[in-house]
């Protein structure tokens, strides 16, 4: 993984397969990043690929659950200062603003239309399956 070459620096693959790579590579980069580097540099370039092939192995290796869409409506009020109170407009009554927010109830679909325009969420995390009541609602 790391020849040395006079005019760049470690030479690194165009890409990282393997976990080993990877640590070695993160290793190199906390290496760079404990150090001054002055910009455009060969340290400041090895820098730069580091952090894409990196983030580039992140992408294709580390698993993240899908948002849950309840999880996701909490955040973005949060976000925007809002409360759950002002998802009354745009869900129902109070009743059932907090039937949806507790996962007794499953979103509708105009409910996901208002939501996804006001609060600018994707309908593409709108409509995921959120457990209610021990079952998985649409």
């Amino acid at each position: 993984m790391t020849t040395q070459s006079e005019d760049h620096g470690p030479m690194h693959p165009a890409r990282l397969e393997t976990e080993a790579q990877f640590d070695l590579a993160f290793e190199r980069f906390r290496e760079l990043t404990d150090r001054p580097s002055e910009t455009d540099s060969p340290a400041d370039r090895e820098l730069k690929h580091l952090i894409d092939l990196i983030a580039d192995y992140e992408r294709r290796t580390i698993w993240f659950p899908p948002a849950d869409p309840i999880d996701v409506i909490e955040f973005r009020l949060d976000q925007m200062g809002m409360t759950i109170a002002d998802l009354v407009p745009l869900i129902g009554s109070i009743e059932e603003v907090d039937a949806v927010m507790t996962r007794q109830r499953p979103l509708t679909l105009d409910m996901i239309r208002l939501l996804r325009e006001r609060l600018a969420i994707s309908a593409d995390i709108l409509i995921r399956e959120f457990v209610i009541s021990g079952r998985n609602a649409a």
